[in-house]
């Protein structure tokens, strides 16, 4: 088990998946446990599990986004993690929801901090979890290991691995329905767990903030470029969550617009992105050892309830790659 643990920990490194062979399931899933932990520590590694501080890292200084000698001393207290201090501060008169350079704000000054309790008390403080940003900050390593303009905290906290900021950000006004800013990424709280590359389909926490956000209204079948929720959540491997959604009352009949495409030559031209139906069949067929075969079974018998031939849909799947080849 510990050969077979190295040789899949280097494959997850190397390759950025996981493959793993030569051994039976249980070894499988052991080696898959421990590597999904694995896998959210180096999510997170690039940005907060470093000796040197997030704030002194990335250059955040607080003199660099705000004016107000109050609210310069409230982010100072917030690196300090000082609760109080902050309290103090916000006593006598620093706002919480001061809004600075590039919309930077406390909130978003406590976020990398991985400190609840301030995080908590800059939102009962009044914070805003739902100011966009319109920089990046300089906090840019690639994939998602990045804050990007357009995001806002309520974004960072829904995809985040850090317990309980989801849970206080719904609590304290996060919009289940805001719509990201990412320059070509118009996408919803739902979209963003549903799309983010680190969140793993076995991870219980995606169907716990898939809860919070219907049960604060989320609109279960908003539309952006990449489809409804449910038709991310199957391109993007995450069966069990489609699997709550379709359970949940999602649309599975929606069909994205069409995308537009212009070729180098100036030939513009359409193509019909596949249905939620052909991504299903797709995964299914891979026959991958870390893809859940059984889910979506479960996933193909819910739709067949609902009176989908899939017999039919796997014809269609075939001509739409012939004509798209």
């Amino acid at each position: 088990m510990k050969y077979l643990f190295c040789i899949a920990f280097m494959s997850l490194l190397s390759t950025g998946c996981l493959v793993l062979t030569g051994c039976d399931e249980k070894e499988r899933k052991d080696a898959r446990t421990l590597l999904g932990g694995i896998a959210g520590s180096l999510s997170q590694s690039p940005l907060f599990q470093n000796d040197i501080p997030f704030h002194k890292r990335f250059k955040w200084n607080a003199e660099d986004f705000f004016d107000d000698p109050k609210v310069i001393a409230l982010c100072r207290a917030i690196e300090a993690k000082d609760l109080r201090e902050i309290d103090r501060l916000i006593a006598n008169g620093s706002d919480a929801n001061a809004l600075g350079k590039d919309n930077m704000t406390p909130l978003l000054w406590a976020f990398p901090t991985q400190d609840l309790a301030v995080f908590t008390k800059i939102l009962k403080a009044g914070a805003d979890p739902n100011v966009q940003i319109t920089s990046d900050f300089g906090v840019n390593l690639g994939n998602d290991s990045r804050i990007q303009s357009g995001m806002s905290v309520m974004e960072l906290a829904a995809i985040t691995f850090m317990q309980g900021y989801f849970e206080a950000v719904m609590k304290h006004g996060g919009d289940p329905n805001l719509v990201s800013k990412v320059p070509g990424e118009p996408d919803t709280p739902l979209h963003s767990i549903a799309k983010h590359r680190y969140w793993s389909d076995n991870d219980g926490r995606i169907i716990e903030h898939a809860k919070l956000l219907l049960d604060a209204g989320a609109n279960i079948n908003a539309v952006s470029q990449h489809g409804t929720p449910i038709t991310v959540a199957v391109t993007r491997e995450r069966a069990n969550l489609a699997v709550f959604l379709l359970e949940a009352g999602a649309d599975w009949e929606i069909v994205p617009e069409p995308l537009e495409f212009v070729a180098e030559e100036g030939f513009h031209y359409r193509r019909i992105p596949p249905t939620l139906l052909h991504e299903v069949l797709r995964i299914k067929d891979k026959e991958r050892p870390d893809v859940k075969i059984e889910v979506y079974d479960k996933l193909i018998l819910l739709l067949e309830a609902k009176g989908v031939d899939f017999d039919k849909v796997r014809e269609e799947r075939e001509q739409y790659h012939q004509r798209w080849r």
